[in-house]
């Protein structure tokens, strides 16, 4: 299933191409799997022109890096105490284990919140293998270009109308107006234009 979620405050920007791995509760077949193929992971999602993220695993190079002289307990209380990316979603939302990634083109939900594109690991697939996340890489590249085509219609530069009017001499003269476009979504509905300002040439 493909869906958007909103973030509320994150710490960081997400990077087109990232693809990060999230649930809300520990799925211990899934966590496993990438644990034990993670390089081969991180090639495959590479491939596709995609960079795959597991959470866990960045902490934990992150705080040896920063960190070398902390012993492992250590290290694994600092990484416990960090916040999951399900901290961040609006009201609490519940995310089955999903793969979340930014477009090339940011996208806010009205309230300006950060809206993340989601592709969910279905249930069937909690018994993964290689296959599986081959073809989540590949819906993953496909979800990323079809709705950044999308973003990118809806936000096209000004676009010139030309119109007509009749002068007093009866004859016509050309106005040209100028339209401009204000995007946000509401990820619950159909992307909606909420404005739309307008001033002649």
């Amino acid at each position: 299933m493909v869906r958007e979620l909103s973030f509320k405050s994150l710490p960081f920007d997400p990077e087109s191409g990232q693809v990060i791995y999230v649930e809300s509760s520990y799925h211990k077949k899934l966590n496993t799997f990438i644990l034990d193929h993670y390089t081969w992971l991180r090639k495959t999602f590479h491939r596709h022109g995609l960079e795959f993220c597991y959470l866990p695993n960045l902490f934990d190079e992150t705080v040896h890096y920063h960190a070398p002289y902390l012993k492992d307990e250590e290290c694994r209380a600092i990484i416990d105490g960090l916040p999951s990316l399900t901290d961040y979603a609006i009201d609490g939302e519940t995310i089955e284990p999903s793969l979340v990634f930014a477009l090339d083109i940011p996208v806010e939900d009205a309230e300006g919140n950060t809206v993340l594109q989601s592709v969910a690991i279905e249930p069937k697939w909690y018994r993964p293998n290689k296959r599986t996340f081959a073809l989540l890489a590949k819906e993953v590249k496909r979800v990323a270009v079809e709705r950044s085509i999308y973003y990118h219609e809806l936000r096209k530069p000004e676009k010139k109308v030309r119109t007509t009017r009749a002068s007093t001499s009866g004859s016509a003269s050309v106005m040209l107006m100028s339209v401009s476009f204000h995007v946000v979504v509401n990820w619950q509905t159909t992307p909606t234009i909420i404005s739309i300002a307008s001033h002649v040439n």
